[in-house]
């Protein structure tokens, strides 16, 4: 039996390393196969000295950008470098450093549900219209689709192409039936783009399919968060009432176990886990499982500068002298930035489908050339990322219409009858 391996990510500050600690613990006691578990510690800052023995875990130091180190867009730097990350035939999960997974089997109903039952993604929501945090307004968070605080994706997706960084200063309306069956949001409401808010639009454009945990509270159905506890924290069910995961919430303003938030919530979560840790695993998955990952892209180079085998490909990441470009195409790099000179044209070759392939652009390189396939019997279409220096012009192989994607912008292309075109 081959089962899939499962890849954990969680981002971390200083003031999240013993959660993360515990999360990890958990996961692993609880786990059916916990040999077949691997974490990954985005960290936001120094710290990778800080977590000690991680089984089965390491960690690596995310950089933002100096506008973007704290508050929501530092943690969706860490959830992108996650995002990065996938595509590998391995489920990836996302979750916050301050939950905990409370179910003895959790791994293996996680194989289920996307390997047998072929979901695309599972985890928790927000809170209904009217809860104790989203309340009556009409600017709301997306309901009912699960979120990056705990979600499972399916090696069967490809998810490089989506993109998790926030934009809660400017909100959009709900003005259509479909962006209100997209968003699960009445029309009229306004989006609050918080971490991933681009999650519905994505499973949408791409026919990803999902279960969304129903969100509850200690005094609103809870088991293992009790009324005495704050509805701020949060717990999720499958399977008709099965505890599955518990949120504490606040971890970057409360200690780990330090206040009473922390320690009450704690205190309940352990004498759940004492009871559970001993009972057999609620699920076991008994399926078999190829290993599916994203056939790679063949990315060739225009010999407009011949690679020269004897440049210096730089060290440690560390970007080469003069102009870099790094080409990453539906997560797997095909032009990495060690290697030089940077090439002035890429022809980005694949088999269009009905798919939306991503294309990520990134270097110090001005003024580079992309061609794309022609139609060849199917519109397709593929996003463009593009973090060079200046303007990145695309065109089919064939045709001479050009699309111009300007410097630090990301754009949805579509390639059909007319030739390539811009439509988002």
């Amino acid at each position: 039996m081959n089962a899939p391996a499962i890849h954990v990510h969680t981002v971390s500050d200083r003031s999240t390393v013993k959660y993360v600690q515990f999360m990890w613990d958990t996961m692993r006691n609880l786990a059916t196969r916990p040999d077949d578990l691997r974490l990954t510690v985005h960290c936001l800052g120094n710290i990778v000295n800080a977590f000690g023995e991680l089984k089965n875990g390491r960690c690596v130091i995310v950089n933002i950008n100096k506008d973007n180190e704290t508050g929501s867009n530092a943690h969706a730097a860490g959830v992108a470098d996650a995002i990065r990350q996938t595509n590998d035939g391995a489920i990836h999960i996302i979750a916050d450093s301050d939950t905990v997974v409370v179910v003895k089997g959790w791994d293996d109903y996680v194989r289920c549900k996307l390997i047998d039952e072929k979901i695309g993604i599972v985890g928790v929501t927000y809170e209904d219209v009217g809860g104790f945090s989203s309340g009556d307004k009409r600017t709301q968070t997306y309901k009912g689709i699960p979120n990056v605080v705990w979600c499972a994706l399916s090696p069967r997706h490809s998810w490089s192409g989506l993109s998790v960084m926030p934009a809660k200063h400017k909100t959009f309306q709900i003005s259509n039936d479909r962006m209100s069956k997209i968003y699960n949001l009445p029309i009229g409401y306004d989006l609050l783009r918080d971490v991933a808010w681009q999650i519905p639009q994505y499973l949408a454009d791409n026919n990803i399919t999902y279960v969304g945990w129903k969100h509850l509270k200690g005094s609103r159905g809870g088991k293992v968060l009790a009324k005495d506890i704050s509805d701020y924290s949060e717990e999720f069910h499958v399977d008709d009432g099965i505890p599955f995961v518990v949120h504490q919430r606040g971890s970057l303003r409360n200690g780990y176990r330090d206040n009473g938030v922390s320690k009450n919530f704690y205190d309940r979560v352990d004498a759940h886990l004492n009871v559970e840790s001993a009972a057999p695993p609620r699920w076991t998955w008994n399926g078999m499982y190829e290993v599916v990952t994203p056939s790679p892209a063949i990315v060739s180079v225009d010999p407009i500068i011949p690679d020269d085998p004897t440049a210096s490909s730089g060290d440690g990441g560390n970007c080469p002298a003069g102009e870099w470009i790094k080409a990453t195409f539906d997560g797997t790099i095909v032009w990495p930035k060690q290697r030089t000179p940077a090439p002035k044209t890429l022809d980005v070759k694949f088999l269009p489908d009905h798919g939306i392939k991503s294309l990520r652009l990134e270097g110090t390189t001005k003024d580079l050339f992309v061609a794309v396939p022609p139609l060849n019997g199917y519109a397709h279409a593929m996003t463009i990322r593009n973090m060079t220096a200046g303007v990145v012009t695309v065109k089919t192989s064939e045709g001479d219409r050009t699309v111009a994607v300007p410097k630090d912008a990301c754009w949805m292309l579509l390639v059909d009858i007319d030739g390539v075109v811009h439509v988002t």
